[in-house]
């Protein structure tokens, strides 16, 4: 059974996919979308070139995406949320993304117009968020933004850990989290490595704001020294 990093799109390849203007609709132009799901397992998938999104969830319990490659161009727009992997939506109007458990493993996520991969909440516990094994590159030259972009509004929590990951070619941040209102995040990064090919302006940037709690736990490779303020820990790439 194969378990290479990106798979050999033996689950199946979902490319190709027009909204026709219908921008931010998980109905069209998207590959995957879940809508109050519970306990998704998808391993060795491809998508790609999916006009609204890779992966949309909303409202799921339980995920976990092993040996899958999400690349091409997805996404068209930077007003919402389109792209590779999008779990939620931010206030105002938020919507919960991922809760209970996710799993990223070994997988090659890239092609984003704004962000590779991003979870909003604004209530409820992800515990735990695994993102390990896998490369986060190449978001959209243009529009492009972070690798990885978290962030847990409202009373959420969120408990993740971020392993042994490779970040290159990401436009703004490799990695941004946030503890934003009266949430929590406690974030391990661990062995991951940072580089910029052609693009990149931060490494890991981790911010908690209002009456929001943030942990950090950290070794990462490849990177300057890092800087701290108040509520802020900023890890240059």
């Amino acid at each position: 059974m194969n378990t290479a990093k990106g798979g050999n799109a033996s689950g199946g390849t979902i490319a190709t996919k027009d909204d026709g203007g219908a921008d931010n609709s998980p109905t069209v132009g998207s590959g995957v979308y879940l809508n109050n799901a519970a306990n998704v397992t998808l391993r060795r998938m491809r998508l790609n070139n999916l006009k609204n999104y890779g992966i949309r969830g909303l409202s799921v319990n339980g995920f976990t995406l092993q040996y899958s490659t999400v690349n091409g161009a997805n996404g068209d727009t930077t007003t919402g949320t389109e792209g590779s992997v999008a779990f939620g939506s931010s206030n105002p109007g938020g919507v919960n993304g991922l809760l209970g458990s996710g799993l990223i493993d070994n997988c090659r996520i890239s092609g984003a117009v704004e962000h590779n991969m991003e979870f909003y909440s604004q209530s409820g516990n992800l515990n735990p968020l695994t993102i390990s094994n896998s490369d986060i590159t190449d978001n959209n030259v243009a529009s492009g933004s972070d690798g990885i972009l978290i962030e847990m509004q409202g009373t959420a929590s969120a408990t993740v850990s971020v392993r042994s990951c490779l970040f290159d070619d990401n436009r703004s941040q490799a990695l941004q989290a946030a503890a934003n209102d009266s949430s929590f995040v406690d974030i391990t990064v661990d062995q991951c490595a940072l580089t910029r090919t052609t693009q990149g302006n931060e490494g890991f940037v981790l911010s908690n704001g209002s009456n929001g709690r943030l942990t950090t736990h950290d070794r990462i490779e490849h990177h300057r020294p890092k800087r701290h303020d108040r509520n802020s820990k900023t890890f240059p790439g």
